[in-house]
């Protein structure tokens, strides 16, 4: 199911992400992933642009980390996804 959240986003996006199963999330930009867990098979798409990545507003440390635990990334910016 695909929702589109504005209100109270990240209480959502944790709920969601501590729901068994395979995660899909689509967010404009990802300085954080607190509370947010991300494991082998879930995926994360943002807007990881140099543009972004060089202020900060998308933190490619936490894109990492997300891929070491065998998740996907991907950028709206780009047309491929990631493997971690």
């Amino acid at each position: 199911m695909i929702s589109f959240l504005s209100q109270n986003l990240w209480d959502e996006l944790q709920k969601a992400a501590n729901r068994k199963g395979k995660k899909q999330m689509a967010v404009a930009y990802t300085s954080s992933l607190k509370g947010i867990p991300l494991f082998a098979g879930d995926t994360l798409i943002t807007d990881a642009s140099d543009a972004n990545l060089r202020t900060g507003q998308t933190d490619a440390t936490v894109l990492a980390r997300a891929a070491k635990r065998e998740g996907e990334y991907g950028s709206c910016q780009d047309s491929e996804t990631r493997r971690g």
